[in-house]
């Protein structure tokens, strides 16, 4: 026998989101979960909580910043393999200091951090990106697909990747496969477009492949037409900052939000 008593007790899964606050970036089963808490730097997204939570979102570069904070701010032990790990989550996020998402913040926090573990910031993010993008192990889908975030503008819905490198060169001789299997991830998902930002942190600048039946929108948005699938962005680097809120203001001025 159950009865409505039951279902009042019944205990939901109890989560914890950090770097996300969006339905579909979430675990598979999150509309039945308890959420009690949120750690984000990102847009404030679709989810919704059955009571008050403690949400805590700060236009930072680095979600680790935040939970770093909270660790100094509590007087709370960081042993050094954890000082290290949250350090390097700050250098991959902010592109080694690089990207405009970068604040006063992410560098100090990154500066506590460097003297727990005793890493050199500057030398220990050239050897992350030097080690974190190994093409020859992975597919064209993977490296598109590895950090792919989708957007809704009305009845329309379009994505962005991006990878991030220290040598642009060696994306250029998988450039037309990538943009092949990126007409067909739009096919498949029915994007109106989508992108991937080939990032090169050193030369501050970004590739952006694009494909899909309306990539005229993303190739408006830049002022630039596509060559062989890709344009160059001279002191692009940021996907939210600098790409995301461009190609709304087309599709606004467009009539398709």
């Amino acid at each position: 026998m159950i009865s409505r008593y039951n279902l009042l007790e019944m205990k939901r899964k109890q989560l914890i989101l950090v770097d996300h606050n969006e339905r579909k970036q979430a675990v598979e089963g999150i509309e039945e979960a308890e959420i009690l808490e949120i750690i984000d730097h990102h847009r404030v997204g679709d989810l919704q909580t059955l009571s008050p939570i403690y949400f805590r979102n700060e236009p930072v570069g680095s979600t680790c910043t935040l939970v770093a904070e909270i660790f100094f701010n509590n007087s709370t032990y960081i042993c050094s393999n954890l000082a290290a790990l949250m350090l390097s989550g700050i250098l991959a996020d902010t592109m080694i200091f690089k990207s405009p998402t970068t604040t006063a913040k992410d560098r100090s926090i990154a500066s506590e951090l460097a003297g727990i573990c005793g890493l050199n910031p500057m030398e220990w993010g050239k050897e992350i990106f030097e080690n974190a993008m190994q093409l020859e192990n992975q597919t064209d889908e993977q490296i598109i697909q590895a950090d792919m975030k989708e957007y809704i503008s009305g009845s329309a819905t379009f994505a962005i990747s991006q990878v991030e490198t220290i040598d642009l060169k060696r994306f250029s001789l998988r450039k037309e496969s990538l943009v092949k299997n990126m007409i067909d991830i739009s096919r498949r998902k029915e994007y109106a477009f989508m992108c991937l930002m080939v990032t090169d942190i050193l030369d501050e600048g970004t590739e952006l492949l694009i494909a899909g039946e309306k990539k005229y929108i993303a190739e408006r948005a830049f002022g630039h037409t596509t060559v062989n699938g890709s344009i160059f962005l001279k002191g692009v680097m940021s996907r939210k900052k600098q790409v995301v809120p461009v190609i709304y203001e087309v599709l606004r001025r467009e009539n398709l939000m």
